[in-house]
């Protein structure tokens, strides 16, 4: 591999792993100008009816979780197999973003709607940075 080849994938991973991070980073605002500030709690109370009427809530949910669990399981055959150290902070996303859309719901957190679908872009962004990272290894 030349050096500006190399040079362009360590930018890649860059990116990627900025892009994984930006949906977390926008779950954790709406989770706190929810809780803060009163307009954004009363939007979401409108929103999420809205939603609940258009899409099939609870089976979004499951496959959402479902996903999250595949990635962790990719990602523990990765560490197993591999013995590839990086994998631990996208880990952690994943257990976490599974823990949260597990455990909570509308009525627990009104963004949740929202949180969740930028979650799993988290998750998804955050395996794609975690592929990069195993490719440009061998």
């Amino acid at each position: 591999m030349t050096k500006q080849l190399r040079k362009i994938n360590i930018f890649l991973i860059a990116i990627s792993f900025v892009i994984s991070i930006i949906p977390f980073i926008g779950a954790y605002l709406i989770y706190y100008f929810t809780r803060a500030r009163l307009g954004m709690y009363r939007h979401m109370v409108y929103l999420n009816p809205v939603i609940e009427s258009k899409y099939p809530i609870n089976f979004i949910r499951s496959s959402i979780i479902i996903v999250i669990a595949i990635s962790i399981i990719w990602m523990s055959f990765l560490v197993i197999k591999k013995r590839c150290k990086c994998v631990l902070p996208c880990f952690v996303f994943s257990i976490l973003s599974l823990y949260y859309m597990a455990m909570y719901n509308a009525q627990l957190h009104k963004g949740y709607y929202i949180s969740s679908m930028l979650v799993l872009i988290g998750v998804i962004f955050t395996d794609i940075w975690l592929y990069f990272i195993q490719k440009n290894r061998n």
